[in-house]
This record gives structure tokens, sequence and C-alpha cells, in this order.
């Protein structure tokens, strides 16, 4: 019988759909894509065993059936699957909440905070309302775009189930460890995240990024590597990175981009600085990972 589980509470926001979702599958020898953990990741393991090293020395296995939720910046690395892995995956994040909010939907948003703490495992018979809306987002198309608000709100009912499973668990005395990825994020630094994240192919300027926070461009530079290990510049151009790996990825009933075209989508000022700093990123390059990805 494993230990009690890690536990961990969401941060104050509202939900939002991030880089996405869907369904990989790996055999023995096939090496892990790279992993950005700027946001939530939430995996649903449907065969197979993987294991995630968190920071802190903390390991969590997670077998068939059974669901993983991840925090922000709180991997250090995970192993190759030793035998046949198939899961699936859904990113979400959180906006951050408006200055005044409403007592009638306080609650919705600011959720339970440390009175309702959700493990990072669990598996699918003990949440099945979970197990429900997740599903309903696994069963979306990606390639749906023109209904961008059923993404949204899918992952605003999974987030809600999640939270709901929380003050269950917590409400039947259930234990658990809690866990802590180290992330203590300034507002003005999250406030800047999400308007990058939303729109990261926007040409966005340091300056004038700074400035709409008060702040001077070193300030900000200074904020960035305090609280995310990188400067803003750095960050704009692996949100761009982020949007690439969706854009990379071959999508039934819609034509292949090219190298190029994606490279412009994502805000990159040449095909070839593009190629540059993918490789230079992830270890591999932008025609090497759609190849690999069309064998998921």
């Amino acid at each position: 019988m494993r230990n009690p589980p890690y536990v961990i509470h969401f941060p104050q926001g509202i939900p939002y759909y991030s880089l996405g979702h869907g369904a990989c599958t790996y055999v023995k020898g096939c090496p892990l894509p790279p992993l950005l953990n700027s946001d939530w990741d939430f995996f649903f393991i449907c065969e197979g065993r993987i294991v995630w090293e968190l920071k802190g020395g903390i390991r969590l296995v997670a077998d068939k059936n059974e669901f993983v939720l991840l925090p922000p910046f709180a991997i250090d690395w995970r192993r190759a699957p030793r035998t046949r892995l198939t899961f699936w995956y859904c990113h979400f994040n959180f906006r951050l909440m408006p200055g005044e909010v409403m007592p009638s939907i306080r609650n919705d948003l600011l959720g339970h905070g440390t009175t309702a703490l959700l493990p990072l495992t669990f598996s699918r018979s003990e949440a099945p309302a979970v197990w429900r809306a997740y599903r309903n987002i696994i069963q979306l198309k990606m390639e749906s775009s023109d209904h961008p608000w059923k993404s949204e709100r899918a992952v605003i009912d999974l987030v809600a189930e999640l939270t709901a499973f929380a003050v269950r668990r917590t409400r039947r005395g259930e234990d658990g460890k809690p866990f802590d990825s180290g992330e203590r994020q300034d507002s003005r630094v999250a406030a800047l995240c999400n308007r990058i994240n939303l729109n990261p192919e926007f040409p966005w300027r340091i300056t004038g990024l700074a400035k709409s926070i008060g702040l001077s461009p070193g300030h900000v530079h200074h904020l960035f590597r305090q609280d995310l290990g990188t400067n803003l510049k750095s960050y704009i151009v692996e949100a761009r990175l982020r949007k690439a790996l969706g854009l990379l990825k071959d999508r039934p009933g819609q034509r292949r981009l090219s190298i190029k075209e994606i490279s412009a989508a994502c805000g990159f000022s040449s095909q070839h600085f593009f190629a540059r700093q993918f490789r230079k990123f992830f270890q591999i390059t932008p025609l090497t990972y759609r190849t690999s990805a069309m064998l998921m």
C-alpha cells in the first residue's frame, strides 16, 4: 500500500484552457518530449506506468487508471517508460482575479484554499465526477478552433470537479502530505505572463510591458529572474515556442503548415531564428519534432 499522497491547493484565480490536450503513446526506448511545466498539467494513465521526479526529492508514480496533477515548476525530470505507455494530457492555468469580486461569486473564484487539499495522484474510481469532466475535455477535437469557448468551459467544469473532490476528501478526514513546488510568483509577473501566454505571437516590447505595470525594464527582468529563473525576453520566446509545439502536430482535416508559416504564426522574425531557438530550447529541430509527433 502506498504512503499518503502529496496534496496541494489551487491558487486564487479563474481557470482557463492553456497549451492543449490530447493523447500520447510511447514504447520502450522512445524518448519523452520536452515538458514545459509553467502551467498546470493533468494526466490520466491509460496503459503502463510513469515516474515523475519532483523538486525536493519527491517521487510520484502513476499506474493505469490513475490521475497525476502537476503544479507549475514542480518537475525536475521524468523517467522514460520501460514498457508501452499511453496517457491523456490536459493543460490549464489561472488568470488573476479582478480587484473587486461580488460576494455571490467570491467562493467560485477563490476556491476553498488551504481548507481543501487536492492530492497530486488519485485513481479514477476515487473521483468519478472528475473522470467524467476529464473525459469531456479529451473528447473535444483540438482542430475545432471555431468553438474555442468549448475548451474554456470544459476546463472550468474540470477544475470545479477537482475542487469538489478536494472538499469531500478533506471533510472525510483523509490524510496527505502538503506539497510546495516553491512557486511564489509576484502578482505583477503573473499578470504579464497571462498577457503573453494568451497572445504570444504579438510583437511585445519590453519597455511597453514594463510601463504597463509601472516598473522599469530592469526591475521587470529582476522579478522574472527571481520568480521564474529567466528574463522577460526569454519568457516571450518560450511562450512562442510553446505555441509552435501545437502547430507542429498535424491535425486531421486541416492543411499542414510549413515550418516557415509556423515561424511567422508564432511571432518569430525569421524561420532561421525560430529553428535556432527551438533547437536551443528543446535540443531537437522543429522538423525532427514534427516527425516524432506523427508517431505519437
